[in-house]
């Protein structure tokens, strides 16, 4: 991906700050506000004492008990600390509603996109999670066609949406990008790209039905 090239280094912002984004919004009307970032779960690393998203979450929570609604955006499943995992179980203003970065469902493939979580770890994850709120919904970024990606690779992907019962699906044709590892791997054909984007979007509507 050439995207970590072109904003350099995550920068996180300080948790006052956040909360007084967050106050501001409410104070003019909103109910529902989205923490969303490039990296989510990695929150706080940069900041002094190296606050976890979880604690930052409790935060604003408990700074602003007029917030009806909080939602997060995409995270990554290797990197949840255990404060957000309490919150997800206990707080209802927190939406049941999480957006997962997987990309793909087999290890291989995983291992040279250089992701961070493996397959049985998305899955257990997910499984964990709905232990601790049977309500809760998931959404997954898949890539089709990742350079090498075999069919059997590519059946692994079909078959984590029912594993990790996804709901709904942002699905990524691969293209390859310049300078990026990725673009020097052997590619995979174009149009069967194109069939195996098509085939994952299909057993996400099938989930939804």
């Amino acid at each position: 991906c050439i995207i970590p090239f072109g904003r350099g280094n995550s920068r996180s912002v300080p948790i006052g700050t956040i909360v007084e984004q967050v106050r501001t919004l409410v104070g003019h009307g909103i109910r529902e506000v989205v923490l969303s970032g490039v990296d989510m779960t990695s929150y706080g690393a940069d900041l002094p004492g190296q606050p976890r998203l979880g604690q930052m979450i409790r935060r604003v929570l408990a700074n602003i008990p007029e917030l009806p609604r909080l939602r997060l955006s995409s995270i990554d499943v290797a990197e949840i600390d255990k404060d957000l995992l309490h919150l997800i179980s206990d707080e209802p203003r927190l939406m049941p509603h999480l957006h997962l970065s997987l990309q793909a469902g087999d290890d291989m493939i995983l291992k040279r996109m250089k992701r961070r979580h493996s397959r049985d770890q998305a899955i257990t994850f997910c499984d964990e999670v709905r232990s601790l709120r049977p309500d809760i919904v998931f959404g997954a970024d898949l890539i089709a066609g990742f350079p090498t990606e075999t069919d059997k690779m590519f059946e692994q992907s079909l078959d984590l949406i029912a594993s990790c019962r996804l709901v709904h699906l942002h699905v990524f044709p691969f293209s390859p990008r310049p300078e990026t590892p990725a673009a020097r791997m052997p590619q995979v054909d174009r149009l069967l790209i194109k069939e195996r984007a098509a085939a994952l979007r299909d057993a996400g509507d099938a989930a939804l039905a």
